[in-house]
């Protein structure tokens, strides 16, 4: 559900390949993917080394971990495990599920209806992972309830939209 990208926008894309390509900077397109799926899919790929991504999305935070860290340029701010936890109340494994909870209307994710990012954290805290909200739900009460039951596969196309492809065969060489 994007909107097309603007034609002033596009028209600058041949310009950054040709500074890119005399800066002697490598870049990686695969069809169908986006940008956030071939960091993934590079991350992956380098699992024994350790890793600084320049972006501050919070798709991306997903990925912190112990050698994987996210850094901020605008605010000149590194985010770590620590710093995600601290902003969104979980750890960056159980990112990709609270995002799924909360949706993002900038992203078109839609998410459960009324779910932010404190309820998804305490539902996410207490029960681990969407599965175990599901196992569980009974002990759930009240409207909450009825709009996670509602949603579910709502909630479930939202995880897979949010779920980062790191699984891309990459035309790479180091």
């Amino acid at each position: 559900n994007r909107k097309e990208v603007p034609p002033e926008l596009t028209a600058q894309f041949k310009h950054i390949e040709l500074m890119l390509d005399a800066l002697g900077v490598k870049k990686l397109v695969s069809p169908g993917f986006e940008a956030d799926d071939i960091i993934a899919a590079l991350v992956s790929k380098y699992d024994e080394s350790e890793i600084v991504i320049v972006s501050s999305d919070k798709d991306l935070m997903q990925l912190a971990d112990k050698r994987t860290i996210l850094f901020d340029s605008m605010k000149n701010k590194i985010i770590g495990p620590p710093e995600v936890e601290n902003k969104f109340g979980v750890d960056p494994s159980k990112m990709r599920d609270l995002l799924a909870l909360m949706g993002d209307s900038s992203d078109n994710i839609p998410g459960v209806p009324g779910v932010g990012p404190k309820t998804g954290a305490s539902l996410l805290n207490k029960y681990n992972s969407i599965e175990g909200i599901y196992e569980n739900i009974n002990e759930i009460k009240g409207s909450l309830k009825n709009k996670l039951l509602e949603n579910k596969s709502q909630l479930m196309l939202s995880r897979e939209l949010v779920t980062l492809r790191d699984d891309i065969n990459l035309d790479f060489s180091d």
